[in-house]
């Protein structure tokens, strides 16, 4: 484009003849010109292809989705969607995807160790995602000045409070995720549980990782579903028609129990417990709807506890306090 306008500019009505040895000079000087910027275009389409941005926010994804209501409680549709791998836990040690095969096998100390050692980091990872959603949730309403007893606003309304898109569409999709109506009700699921009781019901509902359910389908909590790719129960009613609900990891497992806990109504009292302690043997009085046992399910979960000294890994979570210490709903540990 350069070349055409000056050219234009040194054309008149009377051009005068230049020496030919000048204008071989000229064309060899744009010609060089011209390589040069096409060069230069090159060089930055390539650069602009391959390297990798890192300043976008990574979205973490979500958990199963419940279809149907619970028959019990803990249900959800089977097939999590595809999700990346598992980063490092903030234990350091990686997040596994499934459960070794051989763990029946095994001594029941060793197994138990096992289990409890490969699960941690998996309860981590996603009670970190809880809390990232938490931290933003907390730090979007008081920027809003939304109110407990505020309805959650729709994406137009959360912008004309002054809220970016991106804050308007995530503030729109927690609501949609944890089927809550109001800031209150929101802010009362979005929330994390102490790890020692998500172990104590893991070990409970596989059998410390040997069940049939958690073999075959990364099935840790018994959660059922309607999907046909779910598992059939081999001692499931004639009359019943619901599945063991199918995962394509461990940690998808553990999603999807979180939010059945987090948003279903059998667990309204789960939450309201929450909002006054941490205490695992308190909250765990919340978890009787999860089983047909009742209250003799209650007393295991906290024999579980108790006997594997599991309120140690509650402890040793920086995060949970982390996250309480500047929330007035709960207290430290």
């Amino acid at each position: 484009m350069a070349l055409d306008t000056a050219t234009r500019m040194n054309t008149s009505s009377h051009p005068q003849p230049a020496p030919l040895a000048t204008k071989g000079l000229g064309r060899g000087w744009a010609a060089a010109g011209l390589l040069f910027v096409c060069l230069f275009a090159g060089a930055l389409f390539y650069l602009s292809g391959t390297t990798d941005y890192q300043g976008e926010e990574q979205k973490p994804p979500t958990a199963a989705t419940p279809s149907s209501p619970p028959s019990p409680p803990a249900t959800t549709t089977a097939g999590a969607p595809e999700r990346p791998s598992a980063p490092l836990s903030t234990t350091g040690q990686e997040a596994p995807s499934v459960l070794p095969a051989d763990l029946a096998a095994l001594p029941a100390a060793q197994r138990k160790a096992i289990f409890l050692r490969l699960l941690q980091p998996v309860v981590m990872q996603a009670l970190e995602e809880i809390a990232q959603e938490r931290r933003r949730l907390l730090a979007l309403t008081a920027r809003a000045g939304l109110a407990p007893a505020d309805r959650v606003p729709e994406p137009l309304q959360l912008l004309a409070l002054g809220a970016t898109v991106e804050e308007a569409e995530f503030l729109a999709r927690l609501g949609r995720k944890y089927r809550a109506r109001t800031i209150g009700d929101l802010l009362a699921r979005v929330n994390v549980l102490p790890p020692s009781l998500i172990l104590a019901q893991g070990a409970i509902e596989s059998s410390w990782g040997t069940s049939r359910f958690a073999q075959e389908g990364n099935n840790l909590f018994g959660v059922w579903t309607w999907s046909a790719d779910g598992i059939i129960p081999i001692r499931r009613d004639p009359d019943k028609n619901h599945r063991v609900a199918r995962y394509r990891s461990i940690l998808d497992s553990v999603r999807a129990y979180l939010l059945n806990l987090n948003r279903h109504p059998a667990y309204a009292m789960l939450r309201e417990l929450r909002q006054q302690t941490f205490d695992p043997f308190v909250l765990v009085q919340g978890l009787e709807p999860y089983s047909a046992r009742g209250a003799a399910y209650i007393e295991e979960v906290k024999a579980i506890i108790a006997a594997n000294d599991l309120h140690l890994y509650d402890r040793q979570m920086p995060l949970i306090t982390a996250i309480f210490s500047q929330d007035e709903d709960l207290t430290a540990l």
